[in-house]
């Protein structure tokens, strides 16, 4: 790998909102070329410049297709089926698991009413109050939006669990990526706990 692979990888990303196949040792050989280039500063006057452009350049790539992955994976339940890097992928099955286990405890609730009679409280099945359940699947695709309008963040420093519609999420470690609504997110910002990775600002002027 060299340094042309990189910036090409980078600007195909740029190019277009779909998110394109990457060799699976994309990381690990760019990581391979970083750190040939750090053996080589001493000796190579370009050697610190590259090591730059690669950095920065692996950066816009990485967050660039980790928010093309969520966007993939909301509106179609998976990740796109195209060559992924090792790294992608287990993020890819991490989010897709946190996304499972949301919807399962919407469809839970969705199809389960605690009534209570005469002091009694009693669990009512689907097909015994379809009109209730047809208003709890209204109020469902009404809550489904709250994950689309959420945002990628990435925190900076550890953070405890949170509780994203009753469904626990973390703890988190320095450098974790998440999915969570934007009001959150900006009170997390807030404190210093996350950036929040703004498409706006993936795609800076390289000009």
């Amino acid at each position: 790998m060299n340094i042309a692979e990189i910036t090409s990888a980078l600007a195909r990303e740029l190019e277009t909102s779909e998110l394109e196949p990457l060799d699976e040792n994309f990381y690990k050989e760019a990581l391979n070329l970083l750190k040939s280039l750090r053996e080589s500063m001493e000796t190579d006057i370009f050697a610190n410049y590259e090591y730059q452009v690669i950095v920065s350049s692996l950066r816009k790539i990485f967050l660039l297709r980790i928010k093309k992955l969520v966007n993939s994976i909301l509106e179609q339940g998976t990740a796109p089926d195209i060559e992924l890097p090792e790294e992608e992928r287990k993020i890819a099955e991490q989010l897709t698991e946190v996304i499972r286990i949301f919807q399962s405890e919407l469809k839970e609730e969705s199809v389960k009413k605690t009534v209570k009679t005469q002091g009694i409280t009693t669990q009512v099945k689907e097909e015994e109050d379809r009109g209730h359940i047809e208003s709890l699947q209204k109020e469902k695709r009404k809550q489904r939006p709250i994950i689309k309008q959420g945002v990628l963040v990435i925190f900076s420093k550890p953070y405890s669990k949170i509780l994203i519609e009753g469904l626990p999420l973390g703890p988190f470690s320095s450098g974790d990526l998440a999915f969570i609504p934007r009001r959150l997110a900006e009170e997390l910002r807030e404190k210093g706990i996350v950036d929040i990775l703004e498409e706006s600002s993936l795609v800076e002027n390289t000009g």
